[in-house]
C-alpha cells in the first residue's frame, strides 16, 4: 500500500471522529440485568433473547458472562418481551417497556427444571469456536483430551493454526506471536516452547486466534497473534488448587509436572501466586540423505536425547485506589536448566567403494536461564460510558548461558582413522529490555469508540562468543573469539476507530513504527557494525455487516499490513554443529518481512463460516537447509529468501451429532508459492482439524481431538503426510473437588515429519521422529475460601519485543 493512499486513510479516520460522534450524539438505550439460581451464584452463559411485544419479531439476543451479567444495547423505545432460557432451568418470560432512558432489570431468579433431571447432569457450555469481527476464539475449559498437556500443545488444535518443531503458523502464514492474557512473552524457538510448557492447559480458558491482529497491537508479527487467556477466579474468597501430572512416554521416557496457586483478596488489595515445576526426558530421531561432492551420496543418523528441568514462578497484585481506578504490579520468572546429546552415524558412498568415508561423532549441548520480567499497570476509568486510561511499563532481564560441543572421528573404507575433531563452543548472553506505553480509549456510545496511545522500546543484548579447541597437544581456549552486540530503539504510535455506520459494524486503525538499530559484531576475525533506520505504516481495515436482523448471515472483510522483525538470537551469527557435515548457524544480515493480508468471510448463524484469504509477504524469513552437490556442509539458517503467496479457502462447521456428542470441524485448502534465487516451489494442499466432546454417563466426559496434513510448503522444506489423534476422559469426585484426567496424545503414532529441501537444484530428504505418544495421568484439588472476589487481568507493555528474545 502506497504513502498516498496510507495519507488518505488516515485523514479519513480523522474525519470519521467528527461526523460519527455527531451521528451519534444520542446514546442508544441499554436493557441490563443480572442471572443466578436459587442458591442465589451466577449463571454463565445463558441465553438472553428480546422479541418484539405486538408481533413476537426477534429483536435482539446474547449471553450472560461468567458473573451473570448481561447487557443489550442499541435497542429503540417501545414494548418488548424478554426470555432468558438455560439447560435445566425454567424460563424466565417478562413484559418490559423501555422508554428514552437505560433499563435494568436488576437480579433475575431463573428456578431448576425437576424434568430436566437425570442420569446424565448437561451444564451450558460455550461453542468450542466463537468468531468475532477481528479473532477466532477457541474456547478449552475442560477438554480431558488436553490432561496433562500445556499451552503449547493447545495450538495444534486451534482452527488454522500450525505447529511444527517450535515454529507457528496461522492460515499457513508463519511468524506468529505469542501473549498470555495480554501479556507480552519475550520469548522465542525453545525457550518460548519450554515457557509454554510450564503453562498448563487446565490454568487456560481459551485461546484468541487473531490471523489480522488490530491495530493497538504491535505490528510485529507476519502470522498473527495468539492470545492465551487464562481461567478468570469464578469462586470466592481464597482459593486455588494443587495439581499432579504424570507423563509416560508410551516406550520411551517419563516426565512429570507439579503445580500450584493461591489467590487471595482482601478490601482492595487481591494477590495471585502460582508455580509450576517440569522434570522431562524427550528423544528424537533424525535421518537425513542428500547428495555430496565428486558423485558422493550423504546418509546419516542421529539419535538424540534431551533433559530439561524448569521452574515458573507467576506473581500479580492489585490495588483498587478507587472504583474507577486500579494500580497493579506483577512478576514471571522462569527458571531452568536443559541438556541434551546426540550420537551420529554418517556414511558418505562413493562410485568407488574405496574411496567411502565413516563418520561417527557425539555432540553435546547444555543451557541454563534465568528469565524474569516485571511489569505495572495503571488503569483510570474516566466517565459512565467505560473510557479509560491505560499505562503499561515493563522490564525484562535474561541470563542465558550455553554452549555446544564435538566429539567425532573420521573413518576410510577400511577403518583406519583420517581425522578427529574436539571442542567446545560458548555463547552466553544477556539481554535486557525496557518498555513503556499508554493508551486512552474514548467511548462516545455503545457503538462508537475512538483508541489512541504511543509506545518506546529499548533493547541491549550482548553475547559473548568463543571457542575451546582439543587438540593433540595442545588446547586453545577462547579461540576465534567474537562479541555481538545488539541495541533496538522503536517509537511506535497508534489511532484505532470503531463503530457502525450504514449498518455495518467498522474497526479501522493506522500505526506507526519507527525502528532504529544498532549491531556490532567484533571479533579475532572479523569487524562489522550494522546501522538500520526505518519508519514504517500499518493500516487496519474490519468491516462486519449483517444481512438480517436476526443476524443469522454475516459478511466480514479484512485487510492489514505487518512486519516480521528477526529474533534475536536469529541475529547471532553463532556456529551450532549438528553432527560433522550439518550445522545451525546465526545471520546478522537479516531484514525485517513485510506482509499485506486481505480476507472477506461469510459467517451463517454464528456458526458456519467460509472465508477467502491471501497473504503476499515479501524478503521472507524462512529457515533454509542451504546444501547442494558441490557442498560438504549443510547449513541450517535463517535467510530472506524473497517473495511468498498464501492463498487460503477456509471452512468450519461444528455438527452435533447428537445430545451428548458435538464436534467442531475445520477445514483449510491452501496453495502457497515461495519464489527465491536459490529455489522456485509451489504446492496446494490442505489441512483437516476436528474436535470431539461427548458426554458419558456416571459424570464422565470424553474429548477426541485429531488433524491431518498431506502436505505443507514452508520456504524451501516440502513436509508430508502429518497426522494426530489425541483422546482423553476425565470425571470430577468428591464433591466435585478432585478432577482426575487420563489421555492418550498421538494415539496411532503418526506425528512423524517426512520432509524434503530444495535450495540450488539438490534435495536434502530427511524424517524426524519424537516422543509424541504420551500417556498422561492427571489429579487435581481445587479449594476456595471465603467471601467473594475477584482479581484483575493485567495487561502488559512488551508483547512484541518477548516474543523475539
Amino acid at each position: 500500500m502506497n504513502r498516498t493512499f496510507t495519507i488518505t486513510l488516515f485523514s479519513f479516520f480523522i474525519a470519521l471522529v467528527s461526523i460519527l460522534k455527531t451521528a451519534f450524539a444520542q446514546n442508544p438505550n441499554m436493557v441490563n440485568g443480572i442471572v443466578h439460581d436459587e442458591q442465589n451464584e451466577p449463571l454463565a452463559f445463558a441465553s438472553v433473547s428480546l422479541f418484539s411485544a405486538t408481533n413476537n419479531q426477534f429483536i435482539k439476543g446474547g449471553m450472560t458472562e461468567e458473573n451473570g451479567s448481561f447487557k443489550l444495547e442499541g435497542i429503540s423505545a417501545g414494548h418488548y418481551q424478554i426470555k432468558i432460557t438455560m439447560i435445566g432451568y425454567l424460563p424466565y418470560e417478562k413484559q418490559i417497556h423501555l422508554v428514552q432512558e437505560n433499563l435494568d432489570l436488576h437480579t433475575i431468579i431463573l428456578a431448576p427444571d425437576a424434568t430436566a433431571l437425570g442420569e446424565v447432569t448437561v451444564t451450558a457450555k460455550k461453542d468450542v469456536i466463537e468468531r468475532k469481527m477481528d479473532r477466532l476464539i477457541m474456547n478449552v475449559n475442560d477438554n480431558a483430551a488436553f490432561a496433562g498437556k500445556t499451552s503449547f500443545d493447545l495450538f495444534r488444535m486451534a482452527p488454522g493454526v500450525f505447529v511444527n518443531n517450535g515454529s507457528i503458523s496461522i492460515n499457513g502464514v508463519a511468524g506468529t506471536r505469542i501473549m498470555v492474557n495480554g501479556k507480552p512473552l519475550n520469548l522465542s524457538g525453545d525457550e518460548l516452547k519450554e515457557y509454554l510448557q510450564n503453562l498448563k492447559a487446565d490454568e487456560v480458558a481459551s485461546l484468541e486466534v487473531m490471523a489480522h491482529p488490530p491495530a493497538e497491537y504491535d505490528a510485529e508479527g507476519a502470522g498473527g497473534i495468539i492470545n492465551i487467556v487464562l481461567k478468570k477466579n469464578a469462586q470466592e474468597g481464597m482459593n486455588g488448587y494443587v495439581s499432579a501430572d504424570y507423563i509416560q512416554g508410551l516406550g520411551k521416557y517419563p516426565a512429570y509436572r507439579p503445580s500450584a496457586k493461591l489467590n487471595y483478596k482482601k478490601d482492595k488489595l487481591g494477590m495471585s501466586l502460582g508455580y509450576t515445576y517440569s522434570r522431562a526426558k524427550d528423544f528424537q530421531d533424525l535421518e537425513q540423505e542428500r547428495g555430496y561432492p565428486n558423485d558422493g551420496e550423504y546418509f546419516s543418523t542421529n539419535s538424540s536425547v534431551s533433559r530439561a528441568r524448569g521452574h515458573n514462578i507467576r506473581f500479580s497484585s492489585t490495588y483498587e485506589i478507587s472504583d474507577k481506578q486500579y494500580l497493579g504490579i506483577d512478576y514471571n520468572g522462569q527458571f531452568g536448566k536443559y541438556s541434551g546429546l546426540n550420537h551420529s552415524l554418517a556414511n558418505i558412498f562413493y562410485p568407488d567403494a574405496s574411496d567411502n568415508v565413516r563418520s561417527v561423532g557425539t555432540f553435546p549441548n547444555q543451557s541454563s536461564l534465568s528469565h524474569s520480567n516485571v511489569g505495572i499497570n495503571y488503569s483510570l476509568t474516566t466517565d459512565t460510558l467505560g473510557s479509560k486510561l491505560t499505562i503499561l511499563s515493563d522490564y525484562t532481564y535474561r541470563d542465558r548461558v550455553a554452549n555446544s560441543g564435538s566429539i567425532s572421528e573420521n573413518f576410510d573404507a577400511a577403518g583406519n582413522l583420517l581425522s578427529d575433531t574436539s571442542f567446545n563452543f560458548f555463547f552466553p548472553s544477556i539481554s535486557k529490555i525496557f518498555t513503556v506505553g499508554a493508551n486512552y480509549n474514548k467511548k462516545f456510545n455503545s457503538t462508537l469508540e475512538l483508541t489512541f496511545g504511543g509506545k518506546m522500546t529499548a533493547t541491549d543484548i550482548g553475547t559473548k562468543n568463543s571457542y575451546d579447541i582439543f587438540l593433540d597437544d595442545e588446547t586453545l581456549y577462547g579461540a576465534n573469539a567474537f562479541d555481538y552486540n545488539y541495541r533496538e530503539h522503536i517509537a511506535a504510535g497508534f489511532i484505532n476507530l470503531n463503530g457502525r455506520f450504514l449498518q455495518t459494524d467498522f474497526k479501522v486503525g493506522l500505526r506507526g513504527e519507527n525502528s532504529n538499530i544498532d549491531g556490532a559484531l567484533l571479533g579475532d576475525q572479523q569487524d562489522t557494525t550494522i546501522k538500520r533506520n526505518y519508519f514504517n505504516l500499518f493500516p487496519t481495515v474490519f468491516l462486519q455487516r449483517h444481512l438480517d436482523t436476526a443476524e443469522n448471515h454475516t459478511l466480514n472483510l479484512s485487510y492489514n499490513k505487518r512486519i516480521t522483525r528477526p529474533s534475536y538470537s536469529q541475529l547471532n551469527p553463532f556456529e551450532y554443529y549438528i553432527d560433522n557435515y550439518s550445522m545451525e548457524v546465526g545471520n546478522p544480515l537479516l531484514n525485517p518481512q513485510f506482509t499485506n493480508a486481505y480476507e472477506i468471510g461469510y459467517l451463517y448463524k454464528k456458526r458456519y463460516y467460509v472465508s477467502f484469504g491471501y497473504n503476499r509477504t515479501k524478503d521472507v524469513i524462512n529457515q533454509v537447509i542451504e546444501s547442494d552437490s558441490t557442498q560438504s556442509l549443510a547449513r541450517i539458517l535463517r535467510k530472506n529468501t524473497g517473495l511468498e503467496q498464501v492463498y487460503t479457502i477456509t471452512l468450519s462447521a461444528p455438527v452435533s451429532i447428537a445430545k451428548w456428542w458435538s464436534t467442531s470441524n475445520t477445514l483449510l485448502l491452501n496453495h502457497t508459492k515461495s519464489q527465491a534465487p536459490e529455489f522456485d516451489l509451489s504446492q496446494s494442499s490442505f489441512l483437516f482439524q476436528s474436535s470431539h466432546e461427548i458426554s458419558l454417563p456416571y459424570s464422565f466426559s470424553m474429548n477426541l481431538n485429531a488433524f491431518y496434513a498431506p502436505r505443507i510448503l514452508q520456504g524451501n522444506i516440502l513436509i508430508r503426510d502429518l497426522a494426530s489423534v489425541d483422546i482423553g476422559i476425565q470425571r470430577k469426585i468428591l464433591q466435585n473437588k478432585w478432577l482426575v484426567k487420563a489421555a492418550v496424545s498421538d494415539v496411532f503414532f503418526t506425528h512423524k515429519i517426512k520432509a524434503s529441501s530444495y535450495f540450488n537444484g539438490s534435495e536434502l530428504r530427511l524424517k524426524q521422529t519424537d516422543q509424541t505418544r504420551l500417556l498422561t495421568l492427571s489429579l487435581t484439588y481445587n479449594f476456595d475460601v471465603g467471601k467473594a472476589f475477584s482479581l484483575k487481568e493485567l495487561e502488559k507493555s512488551n508483547t512484541e519485543e518477548k516474543s523475539r528474545l
